[in-house]
């Protein structure tokens, strides 16, 4: 036989007792609840790690036997910390951890108690829903030491004991020798992630941040116009009967122009509602909300009373919103159903001190108008009253300041200070009361 012969027979008989030692295997990583894959996930093995991109969840992996002692072991593990905290994680989860601690439901999956382990003690308490909550209201902006994702090797499963999946979790036991190793020769590892906070498996393993429900529902404020410079107390309520569980709440103002005090109560229990007011960006506050024991609440009461107040004359319409980008404001009702929140400046003509006595006022008539408009008011007591007329601007087209006894009165709003086809703003004071409502003049 030729040397060249010998050489290529040595070489190939080599490479064959290389390959029969070389172990490959694919190792993915995908989503408890949906089997979804997990993209954009750091996987790691022995000598290896790879970052994979937002498109891809598997990564591969040959290991040489022949490097290794026999009693070699294998460990896999994968992380995903670009992500928002926020992801899949809302006031419902809070809920069904609280039915959990206090035994009237048990959270059905390991992994959804995994999730549910906010603050990493391998145990589930009171603490871990005060991580969420604070994580919500923007009082953390970070799981801090708990990883955003923690995955577990589909071959440890199932879990020894289902009911406490934290027992028996440990390095050794996430572990492969050899021979466990070698079965998978030329098949895939599957490592299962749970997102922290995400308690009910609503997560979205590839997007950045999941969007709640599917419905929506209004939260209704008066249309009123803030005064500049005067606290005003707005109630604000549901615009349908509903038996409430939890509500998360973002409200942004004008900046510069409306600042946050606080939110009290109303229907909702002063107890379980929690308010943040952002300190560098006093236009901003949020809410949280959440009972495991559903409030039933009318819509024909508040909520609660948002405490705000703007440095110029402007409508409220024109004034606040409901942030729903990179946080989502929602409800939940009893069955931990979720609606997204939207913002609704009722037509209806209400006082913006709600509980103080004084003043009664109905709308203004006829609406829309032509030649004339009136606005019928009761005091209770004789008062000074101040009333205005203005533009969507702030911009005073009448005002009337005039000493009043108490009875029925008629304010009248003349045509000629409103444009045809234009939108006014009409604003009442009497005493510390004070109301509005808007009115159009036909063309």
């Amino acid at each position: 036989m030729k040397k060249t012969q010998l050489l290529t027979a040595f070489l190939l008989a080599a490479f064959a007792a290389t390959s029969q030692n070389i172990v490959h295997v694919t190792v993915c990583t995908k989503f408890w609840k949906t089997d979804a894959p997990i993209t954009g996930t750091l996987i790691m093995a022995p000598g290896y790690s790879v970052q994979l991109d937002s498109t891809q969840s598997c990564a591969e992996f040959d290991f040489d036997l022949s490097l290794l002692p026999a009693d070699a072991t294998f460990s896999f593990h994968a992380s995903k910390e670009q992500d928002d905290p926020l992801n899949g994680v809302t006031t419902v989860d809070m809920i069904k951890l609280s039915k959990h601690i206090i035994g009237v439901m048990p959270i059905a999956s390991p992994f959804g108690m995994i999730a549910a382990d906010a603050n990493k003690t391998n145990s589930l308490t009171t603490q871990d829903i005060v991580k969420i909550r604070n994580l919500i209201l923007g009082v953390d902006t970070s799981w801090g030491t708990t990883a955003m994702w923690r995955f577990i090797p589909e071959y440890w499963l199932p879990f020894p004991n289902p009911a406490n999946p934290f027992q028996g979790w440990g390095l050794n036991s996430l572990s492969l020798n050899v021979d466990q190793l070698q079965a998978f020769h030329n098949g895939t590892i599957f490592l299962i992630g749970a997102k922290t906070g995400d308690v009910d498996g609503d997560a979205n393993p590839k997007s950045p941040l999941f969007v709640p429900g599917t419905d929506s529902l209004d939260l209704v404020m008066p249309d009123i116009v803030l005064q500049a410079g005067v606290p005003t107390v707005v109630p604000v309520r549901l615009a349908v009967n509903l038996d409430i569980s939890s509500i998360q709440l973002e409200l942004r103002g004008l900046p510069g122009i409306v600042s946050f005090d606080s939110i009290t109560p109303g229907q909702l229990s002063g107890s379980s509602l929690s308010y943040m007011p952002d300190p560098n960006q006093p236009n901003i506050i949020r809410s949280v909300y959440s009972d495991y024991v559903a409030h039933q609440t009318t819509s024909t009461m508040p909520l609660f009373y948002l405490h705000l107040r703007a440095n110029i004359a402007i409508a409220l319409k024109d004034a606040i919103q409901i942030q729903q980008s990179g946080f989502h404001s929602l409800v939940s009702d009893g069955n931990c159903d979720t609606y997204r929140l939207t913002l609704d400046v009722s037509d209806v003509v209400a006082t913006n001190t709600p509980a103080a006595p004084g003043l009664r006022i109905l709308a203004a008539s006829p609406n829309p108008f032509q030649d004339r408009a009136q606005v019928q008011i009761e005091l209770e007591r004789a008062e000074t009253l101040l009333f205005e007329v203005m533009d969507l601007t702030g911009k005073i087209l009448l005002q009337q300041r005039r000493e009043l006894n108490a009875g029925i009165h008629f304010l009248e709003i003349p045509g000629a200070v409103v444009p045809e086809g234009g939108m006014v703003l009409y604003h009442v004071q009497a005493g510390n009361v004070q109301a509005s409502g808007k009115l159009i003049r036909s063309k």
